[in-house]
């Protein structure tokens, strides 16, 4: 015989009729959430989804007045707020996160949690490494350029319309933005290029007041030529003669080329 927990679902459908059980909240209530961060301050994507300006989701434990929350953008899953909240981590583990999608905590103490709010027992939160840069120390870095190699920022209509293998992976990461016209108005990106492949690429993650994040991605056939470094310095050069006084970069901690990158570049942990 089935065992039902009537006394649970009473609450539950209390709460749901009240409307502060686990919700997908809607942008307009997002500012809700921002009390709840403590640590998770160097993560810029959080930021840009909770103000609106990039695409993202945002769970919460209540509509009204959450203690915990999951925010999901395009660089990272934060869970912020109380851990404490049994409900709230067993409605994401079972409703929200992926087997293999991995997180950042807000505080130390969601550490103990993991097995509450994650299906895969092996998961362990990654470490990111931020580094910050105010200037860019690769100035000179078209002309390391192979001479059959292009370098060009990204025009979305016409790199859609093209053909270059690579091509949808860049598209996805401008897709990002939710729209052609919003990447143009707020984000830039630089591609390096031969007659049918986009090499290396890099795109700017996020962006808020005078900070920029920004990312990079090289096609395995290309690594170790320096591309990297070149696209990225492009992108970097972009944003530093239009406006932005401090650049961010991320990276999963055992990433040793991609923080080597980042130091030729000028930035540092």
């Amino acid at each position: 015989m089935e065992y039902i927990d009537y006394n649970m679902k009473y609450k539950k459908e209390i709460r749901k009729q009240r409307g502060d059980i686990m919700y997908k909240l809607m942008p307009e209530k997002y500012h809700l959430v921002k009390p709840l961060i403590r640590d998770c301050s160097a993560e810029l994507s959080v930021f840009t989804v909770l103000n609106g300006l990039m695409l993202g989701d945002v769970f919460v434990d209540c509509q009204v007045k959450p203690s915990s929350a999951l925010i999901r953008t395009s660089e990272t899953v934060a869970l912020v707020g109380s851990p404490h909240n049994a409900e709230f981590n067993a409605y994401i583990k079972e409703n929200v996160l992926g087997y293999w999608e991995n997180f950042m905590l807000d505080t130390s103490d969601w550490e103990a949690k993991i097995p509450e709010f994650h299906r895969n027992s092996f998961i362990r939160r990654y470490t990111r490494r931020h580094l910050i840069c105010h200037k860019l120390a690769y100035t000179n870095y078209r002309e390391d350029l192979k001479s059959s190699f292009i370098l060009e920022q990204i025009e979305p209509e016409k790199l859609a319309a093209g053909n270059l293998k690579n091509t949808d992976i860049v598209m996805k990461w401008v897709g990002n933005w939710g729209s052609f016209d919003n990447f143009r108005k707020n984000a830039v990106g630089f591609i390096i290029r031969n007659e049918d492949t986009i090499a290396s690429w890099s795109v700017t993650d996020c962006v808020l007041g005078e900070k920029a994040a920004i990312g990079i991605v090289t096609d395995m056939d290309f690594r170790r030529m320096g591309f990297a470094a070149i696209v990225s310095a492009a992108n970097a050069d972009y944003w530093f003669q239009n406006g932005k006084h401090e650049l961010d970069w991320l990276c999963v901690a055992v990433n040793k080329g991609s923080q080597a990158t980042a130091k030729k570049l000028g930035f540092a942990l």
